[in-house]
């Protein structure tokens, strides 16, 4: 249970601190890679939502509750990412897209081999 919630806290806190850090950038298309990595971070909240609920650690009202929240919060960070994207162009959102998606699939992949030293 602790390793859950440690998991859940890490995902669920790094997603503003993501997207405060983009704003931060020079770029646009810098910007909007830090907002599909904070995509990917709430898409990982919602899953150990989701496994939290499985493995009854949330009770019904609970885990709704919570996905309810992560929901809303996808929802404004989609009209944030689309407003960017409008500002910065079509191109910059395909390498931004890509880029994000290879360095999400990096961190997966060196987190599941970190795991399998541990």
């Amino acid at each position: 249970m602790y390793g859950l919630t440690s998991q859940l806290r890490r995902a669920s806190y790094s997603v503003p601190a993501i997207i405060v850090e983009g704003a931060s950038r020079e770029s646009k298309k810098d910007y909007l890679h830090f907002l599909y990595i904070a995509r990917g971070s709430l898409s990982e909240t919602q899953y150990f939502i989701h496994l939290a609920r499985r493995l009854n650690y949330l009770s019904m009202e609970e885990g709704d509750d919570l996905r309810a929240q992560t929901k809303f919060a996808f929802a404004c960070l989609h009209g944030l990412i689309r407003s960017v994207e409008k500002e910065a162009g079509t191109l910059s959102k395909v390498v931004a897209t890509v880029t994000s998606l290879i360095v999400i699939g990096l961190m997966r992949w060196s987190g599941s081999q970190l795991s399998v030293v541990s």
